[in-house]
């Protein structure tokens, strides 16, 4: 592989073309609750079970999406998660510092460019991520550019393994 992520495994619950396109655009801008138990079951599912992580953490929006949002959808699947699996669920360890445009119209390059070095994990929080296993969630993973920007900051924190989980995976097997 050309580029390999710097997360170590991912998987989603469902083909966001076959499926997940409709359930996210409605979770993400038609509100989020009543999807999100639904959403976690079916995430939960896919963790493959020798990769219980030691704590979960979501994609973070950066503050000023959060607050035109009002809510960070992967939060809330992380939320969901930590119950599910009985883990620890921190949002507040990952941090997005600076805002970046949509991914939407990026391609690969274009997409690993504009979130290079947009995360970072707290300095308060480095101490308790050394040697943990850590999965990240998100809504949908695409080409894993925010998924691996994140993975680069978790491990350089000291996490030894970061898996992804997503609801949705775009244009590859759900899988892989």
């Amino acid at each position: 592989m050309k580029d390999p992520p710097a997360f170590d495994w991912a998987r989603a619950a469902v083909s966001y073309e076959a499926l997940g396109r409709d359930l996210i655009i409605r979770m993400k801008h038609g509100g989020a609750g009543a999807s999100i138990p639904a959403f976690v079951t079916m995430m939960a599912r896919v963790i493959p079970p020798d990769a219980l992580p030691d704590l979960i953490v979501p994609v973070p929006l950066h503050r000023w999406r959060l607050l035109k949002r009002r809510f960070n959808q992967s939060q809330l699947l992380a939320k969901g998660l930590a119950g599910k699996l009985g883990v620890r669920a921190d949002p507040f360890i990952l941090e997005r510092t600076r805002a970046t445009p949509s991914q939407g119209t990026l391609d690969r390059k274009g997409r690993r460019k504009n979130v290079q070095g947009a995360f970072r994990v707290l300095p308060s929080c480095s101490s308790q991520l050394e040697g943990k296993r850590v999965l990240l969630v998100d809504d949908v993973l695409t080409t894993g550019a925010t998924a691996s920007a994140c993975a680069v900051a978790l491990k350089k924190a000291g996490v030894s393994q970061v898996g992804v989980v997503a609801f949705a995976r775009v244009g590859r097997p759900v899988h892989a």
